[in-house]
């Protein structure tokens, strides 16, 4: 869009608004702000806004364990196979 329809859209110019029309303005619309909204907490981020979020953490975790069990059982058969040789 060129610059002048932007101009003409908004209806001022490429200086901008004059006080007058500024003070018009922000009578008519209010301030230019955005209005917060309630945080998230940091847990309901990590758990998952469901309430299973949980259970997917568990299951992770279930997960690395077995991984730690059979890489230590890895690890064991290994040094055994090697004593022999």
């Amino acid at each position: 869009m060129p610059l002048g329809d932007v101009s003409t859209a908004l209806e001022t110019s490429e200086r901008g608004l004059d006080p007058e029309d500024a003070r018009a303005r922000l009578g008519r619309a209010g301030p230019n702000e955005i209005e917060a909204e309630e945080g998230v907490s940091p847990l309901r981020i990590l758990f998952g806004v469901e309430p299973l979020g949980l259970v997917h953490w568990v299951q992770i975790a279930i997960a690395a364990a077995v991984f730690a069990l059979l890489m230590a059982l890895f690890v064991t058969v290994e040094d055994r196979y090697f004593e022999r040789y």
